[in-house]
């Protein structure tokens, strides 16, 4: 989980007596009875996993449910643990930040000893993600109440592990590596920051070889508001792309994402990225994107409609992309759309770190009202429109005042991403159409119904995206 975190914090350890050679620590509150192979008179260093400072804030996951455990505040000194007891745990514990955890924490040979605040827990979900972080769960049946936890005698050859802030720079490495520029942290914290994201790791002898990432968006998917995952920054080292078996490092990252943090929306993978995926049982095909393009238009003012510039500022004309936004939600009521509140434009387009965009209200001049927002970002060779907000009979209007823009900046033509479902639309308003090559996943893993809910429904457009 990328989030933003303090820095520094104190360990927050409670001693009850100092640790020997042979120390025990107790994560949780003291049970009412300890496993039968633990002297109770052995000393004991207790650790209130659950409250300050042990965890990072904000939580993980999409409606931010999952506590993440924080490893830097234990492994600032050399300590470790012969046998750990957990006393705590339950299903909002992050499960990766808990294998982390005593990753650090565990002396070689060492054993976990776990008991559930809630019975019956759900193990079997657990036992595949421990296995990916290099685990072994046991369930004695002599020792009801306890599960024992060991690491596995073979340690698996790539080793899933939690994201967190402080990984940054092991992940902008690895970024420049497999796509050649850079990545700054300020636009790291923009796409995952606060709770916006979050992202698996694949470590190969502690050293990053791949990364996964799925920002989180709100959609109405047929009117029902979901919040689902766009996934992004999908990364392999070069020299472990080869392995494209079901415990290679992409199907790691692609089943364990959807198992920690359910089921993904969307993303925008390349046709050969995509068949990868697909033959690894993750992804179905749920559409593909094509380009609309028009030439420039006449570049003198209309009689009917105008063009001006919206910013926040501007607080009458803001307002009136709730109502924009409304209108949109009613003509798009049986697809999967992305929310368009004037909180996300602000976010996904304001707040950018890196790019500018021209956010333009299209006007009836005589009457004021706002027909439509447009998002457009100016390039050498042409001009993007990358989002829309507003009914679909304003489009007309719309498209021709995006094309007498294009003709005032001097721009050679327009370029807009739509997905298949709507190609149509934009051909009778006079565009050009062409692939583009990337195609939109739907999630089969760990659910195959979950894609048939999305089949041919999404409205996405290069707005959706987290890379134009």
């Amino acid at each position: 989980m990328m989030t933003v975190a303090s820095p520094d914090r104190s360990p927050g350890q409670e001693a009850i007596t100092p640790p020997t050679s042979a120390p025990l620590l107790l994560l949780g509150e003291m049970p009412a009875e300890l496993p039968p192979e633990i002297d109770p008179t052995d000393p004991m260093t207790r650790i209130p996993w659950r409250a300050e400072p042990g965890i990072v804030r904000p939580n993980a996951g999409p409606h931010q449910g999952l506590i993440q455990i924080d490893p830097t505040i234990w492994t600032d000194h050399s300590t470790t643990f012969d046998q750990v007891v957990v006393t705590d745990l339950d299903t909002d514990i992050h499960p990766l930040s808990y294998f982390d955890v005593l990753d650090a924490k565990l002396a070689a040979g060492g054993v976990i000893w776990v008991k559930s605040r809630n019975e019956p827990f759900p193990w079997t979900d657990w036992e595949a993600v421990a296995k990916r972080a290099g685990w072994t769960i046991e369930r004695p049946p002599a020792r009801e109440g306890w599960t024992r936890m060991r690491r596995a005698a073979a340690q698996p050859r790539w080793r899933v592990t939690h994201a967190l802030p402080r990984h940054f720079p092991e992940i902008a490495e690895l970024f420049k590596s497999v796509f050649g520029h850079e990545l700054t942290e300020s636009l790291w914290r923009w796409k995952y920051g606060d709770g916006r994201g979050n992202a698996v790791l694949v470590r190969r002898d502690g050293k990053l070889v791949a990364h996964y990432g799925g920002m989180y968006r709100d959609v109405l998917n047929q009117g029902v508001l979901e919040r689902v995952a766009q996934i992004g920054d999908v990364m392999v080292a070069a020299d472990e792309r080869g392995v494209l078996t079901r415990s290679g490092p992409f199907a790691l990252l692609g089943t364990t994402w959807p198992e920690v943090y359910g089921p993904k929306g969307y993303g925008f993978p390349t046709d050969r990225h995509f068949r990868v995926a697909e033959k690894l049982g993750i992804y179905v095909r749920a559409g593909e994107m094509f380009e609309s393009s028009w030439s420039p238009s006449h570049s003198r003012p209309r009689w009917a409609t105008r063009a001006r510039h919206l910013t926040p500022a501007d607080r009458k004309r803001w307002s009136a992309l709730e109502g924009l936004w409304q209108a949109m939600r009613e003509d798009f009521a049986d697809a999967a759309i992305g929310v368009r509140t004037p909180a996300y434009i602000e976010q996904r387009f304001i707040a950018h770190p890196h790019n500018r965009y021209d956010i333009v209200a299209v006007e009836g001049r005589w009457t004021g009202r706002v027909l439509g927002v447009v998002v457009l970002r100016r390039h050498a060779d042409h001009l993007e429109w990358l989002d829309y907000i507003g009914p679909i009979d304003s489009l007309h209007d719309v498209v021709d005042q995006v094309r007498r823009l294009a003709a005032l900046w001097n721009h050679p033509r327009v370029t807009f991403w739509t997905t298949d479902r709507y190609t149509g639309l934009f051909s009778a308003l006079g565009a050009q159409q062409r692939p583009l090559g990337l195609l939109i996943p739907a999630s089969c893993w760990p659910n195959a119904e979950n894609p048939q809910r999305y089949l041919g429904r999404w409205w996405l457009t290069g707005g959706d995206t987290d890379f134009r």
